[in-house]
């Protein structure tokens, strides 16, 4: 009884923000046509770009088409782009191509990053470009000739508009550019996690706990917390997420649980556990010198269920590379509970009652009133196509593995 009477206290706290997620809901239709170069295009209910034709195969280019609802041609069958597009057109996807006889600007990657694609600016993460990803999954940075990345601007809050986009493509067409394909390359933009989540400006109070419903997870996609704000000197930032954690009591006997896990920094760095539902208590990992300035920080849940802490004194990651070894304060091998057994974190959003499904963000500061946390953003592994598969299978890409294997610094 009483995790559920912490949760509703919280729950009635309210969040005032204005969070965006990073991905659409799923769509239960296709959407309608739009004119792209002399043709028409739309999304699947899938999301998958196709083209207008009649056979599957060859599209109605060259203003052949002024108005597909008036059509009254053969019954549309639209040719789509990736699995379906390669079966019809010799393994090529159209998102991501290793040969050239496509050209660097495939209509499927250059209609769907101009009509539809969501950009999201990763310099939090150490990288000043716009990214987004293809309908198959593979990530992808803006462009406008297919070869380099337009870079993030001070100020912009989008990429720029009026022209058509030709993105790069990490993997088979990046490889055929550059020569590598960025998912094997150490701090490459390739490797850095999807943003599922992003708000900007929150408050933050100290007096109550203020939260934010985010994406459910799991441990197996890696997910992370990270935040970027300017602690008030001598002062501390607390952030807690809901978990679900495996472990054993007192006898050895294993057992799942919910509860909370958070990181406070600031004046001091240290981990937070909570097993009991007895509230937020904090049980000293490590003490670090206050960082001062602002600061980029953030907390990880590995593939194995350990956590780590990380981050980044100067604002940013440094040398393009999301939480890179110098950023890392510490991490959770093992990590024990209050009476000294290890334990894992497997999931978000235990199934208490009056707690909603996905997981719940709180924080809470000892600074006075006016201070805000300027962006947090939810981030996941990416799951990327397996390369020349065409059964749908898909790869995950890890990153900031070494977080496991680091010895905890005293």
């Amino acid at each position: 009884m009483r995790a559920i009477a912490l949760y509703a206290l919280i729950l009635f706290s309210g969040a005032l923000s204005s969070p965006t997620f990073a991905t659409s809901p799923p769509q239960t239709s296709a959407r309608d046509w739009q004119k792209w170069h002399g043709g028409w295009v739309r999304l699947e209910a899938d999301g998958n770009l196709s083209c207008l034709s009649t056979n599957g195969t060859n599209c109605y280019w060259h203003h052949q088409v002024t108005d597909p609802k008036t059509f009254s041609g053969q019954p549309l069958q639209p040719l789509v782009c990736g699995i379906a597009h390669a079966g019809k057109w010799g393994g090529r996807s159209g998102y991501n191509d290793a040969d050239n006889l496509s050209g660097d600007r495939h209509w499927c990657r250059s209609a769907y990053a101009t009509l539809f694609a969501k950009w999201e600016d990763y310099s939090t993460l150490g990288a000043k470009v716009w990214l987004s990803e293809t309908p198959a999954g593979d990530a992808m940075c803006h462009s406008a000739d297919g070869r380099t990345c337009t870079p993030v601007k001070e100020g912009d809050d989008a990429p720029p508009t009026g022209a058509a986009v030709h993105p790069l493509v990490c993997g088979a067409h990046l490889n055929r550019i550059a020569k590598k394909t960025g998912y094997d390359e150490p701090g490459h933009w390739c490797q850095l996690p999807r943003i599922l989540y992003r708000a900007v400006d929150l408050p933050v109070s100290h007096v109550d706990w203020r939260d934010l419903k985010t994406p459910a997870w799991t441990s197996d996609d890696e997910p992370a917390v990270v935040i970027r704000t300017k602690v008030p000197e001598g002062r501390s930032l607390k952030l807690i997420t809901s978990a679900r954690l495996a472990s054993k009591d007192w006898r050895d006997v294993a057992f799942s649980d919910g509860g909370q896990v958070g990181f406070e920094f600031g004046s001091r760095l240290r981990f937070h556990l909570d097993v009991n539902g007895d509230g937020i208590d904090p049980w000293p990992l490590w003490i670090l010198p206050r960082t001062g300035g602002g600061i980029t920080a953030g907390m990880k849940v590995t593939s194995r269920g350990n956590m780590c802490f990380f981050n980044a004194p100067d604002g940013a990651p440094r040398d393009g590379q999301f939480i890179a070894l110098n950023a890392l304060i510490g991490n959770t091998v093992p990590l024990r509970t209050p009476i000294g057994q290890p334990f894992q974190v497997l999931s978000s959003a235990p199934p208490w009652e009056n707690v909603p499904t996905g997981a719940l963000l709180t924080w809470r500061s000892d600074a006075p009133s006016g201070f805000k946390i300027d962006e947090l953003l939810v981030l996941a592994a990416r799951r990327v196509p397996v390369e020349g598969d065409l059964t749908g299978k898909k790869r995950k890409i890890s990153y900031a593995e070494d977080c496991d294997r680091l010895p905890v610094p005293l």
